[in-house]
């Protein structure tokens, strides 16, 4: 299961090596392959724990997290939320006007499960290390796969296999009524703007403190790595 949002932050007053047994071999483990082979009995010296405190500073990684909260994940959920709002107002006042409104609810639709499979591809790209592994084959934004009926494997389809759909109509029935439809509207309607703001707004302010005084940077670091990942984990459970 993915940490939730209470754990991600008690984890941030832990380093990384930490989330293994200290006493344990996978903690010595990690201090070698960081820093070079130490005796068991040595302990760490002063230098080797600030190199290790600072390690975030020269870690790419963080730098990614860094750079997908501040610019990337905030303009991308700007536009969907913008999309997804105007989508759903004008369907629903139009929605008297049967054709046009289902027409604008049906755009709508289809817009929320196209971010939702763009949010996947950037979550999973900047935050490979997740609770959830990417679902294959990906959900259809629209044209989707069935079983063969009885005239298509009379005339030479597989029983067992799938086909692509290609009648609009089932196509759109199936969309309408799919729920994870329902769940990429609410994600970027009401989950993902909060998130993402609180997010956005917090580093701007302490990314730029945390460089200047130069001691807090690593946690600052650390702790928006922490915060990236727990808001993917999140992405993946309503998507």
């Amino acid at each position: 299961m993915a940490p939730s949002l209470v754990q991600s932050l008690l984890s941030l007053f832990s380093s990384d090596d930490e989330l293994v047994r200290p006493d344990g071999p996978g903690a010595l483990r990690l201090l070698e392959l960081e820093y070079g082979p130490r005796s068991a009995s040595s302990g760490g010296s002063p230098s080797r724990g600030w190199l290790h405190y600072f390690s975030p500073l020269w870690t790419s990684k963080y730098y990614k997290a860094i750079f997908h909260l501040m610019l990337v994940d905030f303009t991308y959920t700007l536009v969907a939320w913008i999309y997804v709002v105007v989508g759903v107002t004008c369907g629903m006042a139009l929605l008297a006007l049967v054709p046009l409104g289902l027409g604008l609810s049906f755009l709508t639709l289809l817009g929320a499960r196209t971010f939702a499979r763009g949010e996947i591809a950037l979550q999973t790209f900047f935050y490979p290390d997740l609770a959830y592994p990417e679902r294959y084959p990906p959900r259809p934004i629209f044209k989707r796969w069935r079983a063969p009926t009885a005239d298509e494997v009379e005339i030479g389809f597989f029983p067992g296999g799938l086909i692509r759909e290609n009648f609009f109509l089932r196509n759109a029935h199936a969309m309408f009524v799919d729920p994870t439809s329902y769940h990429a509207v609410l994600y970027f309607l009401f989950v993902k703007p909060v998130i993402s703001a609180f997010i956005m707004v917090n580093l701007c302010v302490l990314i730029p403190i945390s460089l200047v005084l130069v001691l807090p940077a690593p946690f600052v670091f650390r702790a928006a790595h922490k915060l990236g990942t727990w808001q993917a984990n999140t992405a993946l459970e309503w998507l």
